[in-house]
């Protein structure tokens, strides 16, 4: 069982994009719920991550959000076995309990012993990212750190609560397992946290009077050859899995920890213990918004040496969402959406109703560029003039409304119409079981003057220049441009001025699509 958290800049169209210069996504692989917590230990008020500092985690779910450039002091862990109903306080968990219930308190909530903690600073001393999976408070649950840059991933797969020592042992749940390891430190096991080898506190407050020869049970911890800060310092940023469990207190020692911490990384990169971090440069999310079932897809029509490690395509359920990395050099990649499709009988393009690919579920990445009608969200970052250029696209027709949003403040094209019913009759289709139609045809697609070879509407042959090709020869242009006009309406479309939107290149801008987006 894992938390995963996965870090980097993201959002667009179908998405939700956030606005910070890092992204995590915190991801629960246990198979029960847990509920994750943060906390910002250092400068909260104006780099602490514009999210909540607590939820609940259902079995294999995550979350997506981004944090300051500069966080400093950031922790992220799980609590096992809540109830908030009753007891709002730090006690309302078995442990990781916090001040404030579900939602920690931002100034007090640091947490109760025992609990698995990922802990970040970034862009620090040296230009560097230090990051770790620390047990100085304990251990609840297992947990990685990984990141999408290859710096060193540090993880602890392993269950410590069977067969931690009696010391140490617990809490325990209601069926008497341990769901925690506590620290010799937080057991209290030499009688004064104040003056303490196991603790480094008092006249053990320095490296030299505090080595790990002198802290009680440290070779349990540091013999299942984990990447955690207990004594070994050896790991570095990286994607965070676990399950964490018992709850968590912080000591002094946690803030002398990140002056001295030795896990690094480029300050670009990152991700931590629970997460798992997505090796990418941008990051993608693609929300569903319809009160039904898409099929999303994505090609890439450029450099595919730059494609993005993730499926080309995939069901989306209604209101639901994926989030995934692309590198930073991405060329002409889009994404769109599929409706009523079956791959259970015929695998190809004509699997759904419209927008269906080579491949069938997934696209094939050489030639699954999809079937017309489809609403597209088209990119290409870093491309001239240290830009990023996107658009909405109905040069192949639309299927669906459609956003791209970005966490930047750059611009954002939609399209929140739905085209389909007042579609001129030359264009409208195809039909669903119903009669209902789901897409609208371009112009060229319907081939409405006979010759796509040599067509004003599809702007080829002698139509192949913007001079030659002007909106004013394109049949039905007026009524997608009116209707939506940030959306590109047919090939040559720039001159309108809102057809091709860009966002510097510098900005590292996420970006995400939504399919249905509010209107």
């Amino acid at each position: 069982m894992k938390f995963i958290v996965a870090a980097s800049a993201l959002a667009t169209g179908l998405f939700t994009t956030v606005d910070a210069t890092r992204t995590f996504t915190v991801y629960n692989g246990c198979p029960f719920t847990v509920w994750p917590a943060m906390f910002t230990g250092v400068n909260q008020a104006s780099a602490s991550p514009a999210f909540t500092t607590g939820w609940a985690a259902d079995a294999f779910t995550h979350v997506t959000f981004s944090v300051p450039d500069n966080w400093t002091a950031g922790r992220i862990w799980a609590r096992r076995d809540c109830d908030f109903s009753s007891n709002p306080g730090p006690n309302s968990c078995l442990d990781g309990g916090c001040n404030g219930g579900l939602v920690c308190d931002p100034n007090t909530g640091t947490g109760v012993p025992p609990a698995s903690l990922a802990e970040f600073t970034l862009s620090a001393g040296g230009g560097l990212d230090f990051y770790d999976i620390s047990f100085v408070d304990g251990y609840n649950l297992p947990i990685s750190i990984t990141n999408n840059v290859g710096c060193a991933a540090p993880v602890c797969a392993v269950d410590l609560g069977p067969n931690c020592p009696a010391p140490l042992k617990g809490p325990f749940d209601s069926t008497g397992f341990p769901v925690g390891c506590k620290s010799a430190c937080d057991a209290n096991l030499d009688g004064n946290q104040q003056n303490s080898a196991n603790c480094c506190s008092g006249s053990h407050s320095t490296p030299a009077t505090c080595p790990s020869s002198g802290v009680e049970f440290y070779s349990y911890f540091s013999a299942q050859r984990m990447n955690a800060m207990i004594g070994n310092r050896q790991a570095l940023l990286a994607s965070i899995q676990s399950c964490i469990n018992p709850p968590l207190a912080l000591f002094l020692r946690k803030t002398r920890f990140f002056e001295t911490m030795k896990f690094t990384v480029a300050a670009s990169a990152l991700a931590a213990g629970l997460f798992t971090t997505v090796d990418a440069t941008r990051t993608f999310t693609v929300y569903n918004g319809c009160p039904f079932t898409v099929w999303p897809a994505m090609f890439t029509g450029a450099n595919k040496a730059a494609s993005p490690a993730f499926t080309t395509g995939w069901e989306a359920a209604a209101f639901t969402h994926v989030t995934f990395s692309v590198p930073d050099n991405w060329t002409a990649g889009r994404i769109w959406a599929r409706r009523n499709c079956n791959f259970a009988s015929n695998p190809g393009p004509n699997s759904c109703l419209d927008g269906g690919c080579n491949g069938g579920l997934v696209c094939d990445p050489n030639t699954g560029t999809g079937v017309p009608p489809a609403s597209l969200a088209e990119f290409s970052l870093s491309g001239a003039g240290g830009l990023d250029f996107y658009d909405i696209s109905f040069v192949d027709g639309y299927n669906l409304p459609i956003s791209i949003t970005n966490n930047v403040g750059c611009p954002a094209p939609d399209c929140a119409v739905d085209l389909g019913p007042n579609c001129p009759a030359p264009l409208k289709g195809p039909f669903d079981s119903t009669g209902f139609p789901v897409g609208c045809r371009s112009a060229c697609s319907a081939n409405l003057d006979g010759n796509p070879q040599n067509s004003a509407n599809c702007c080829s042959g002698s139509h192949n220049t913007p001079a030659t090709c002007p909106s004013s020869g394109v049949q039905f242009y007026s009524y997608f441009k009116n209707a939506c006009p940030n959306a590109y309406a047919y090939a040559y479309d720039e001159s309108s001025e809102s057809a091709i939107w860009t966002c510097p290149a510098s900005k590292s801008a996420g970006y995400t699509v939504t399919f249905c987006p509010p209107s």
